[in-house]
């Protein structure tokens, strides 16, 4: 590989995924992990399966990552906890 620096590209969907405000219907990183009881590291495999929608607020006092709180998680949360008495 070159040794130049990374490019990224930015699409429509990705540029999506950044906001200025928090949109309604949407628990801070650290919200959901208390809610969900898991770990950093299992919110954010969840995040990239695709199990949970996030989004980063670029702005304002309330910067960082942001998670889709909706009530179709409730099968993560019975598939975690399943997992959990095994």
């Amino acid at each position: 590989m070159g040794e130049g620096p990374l490019r990224v590209r930015l699409d429509d969907s990705l540029r999506a995924r950044f906001r200025n405000t928090v949109p309604d219907g949407y628990v801070s990183a650290a919200e959901a992990r208390r809610e969900l009881g898991v770990s950093c590291q299992t919110l954010w495999s969840q995040i990239q399966a695709g199990s949970l929608s996030a989004l980063h607020v670029v702005r304002g006092a309330y910067k960082g990552l942001y998670v889709r709180w909706e009530e179709s998680l409730q099968p993560l949360l019975t598939g975690l906890d399943a997992a959990a008495q095994d």
